[in-house]
């Protein structure tokens, strides 16, 4: 695969950094960035897990996430405040 990492963040305010998904820690979901083998297109997902495809809405072709997201300890909300 010869996709760069993405550049863009899940949502505004979050933190952490996008591992390439054989390389992420857990089998819990988070944020996944996709790329389709067969037309080419990127999608992200917030539903993604390492081992499990999801299926291109273009072809409906099913690939493995390329990356997944690794928050960082922080613990903030989705509005990037500080979680209690």
């Amino acid at each position: 695969m010869d996709l760069k990492k993405p550049m863009i963040i899940p949502y505004a305010g979050c933190e952490g950094n996008w591992v390439e998904a054989k390389s992420y820690p857990s089998s819990s979901q988070t944020f996944g960035y996709f790329w389709c083998g067969r037309c080419q297109k990127t999608w992200m997902s917030a539903y993604s897990r390492k081992g499990y495809k999801q299926g291109c809405k273009i072809c409906e072709s099913y690939f493995y996430p390329a990356y997944l997201w690794v928050n960082d300890h922080k613990k903030t909300d989705h509005h990037g405040e500080r979680a209690l």
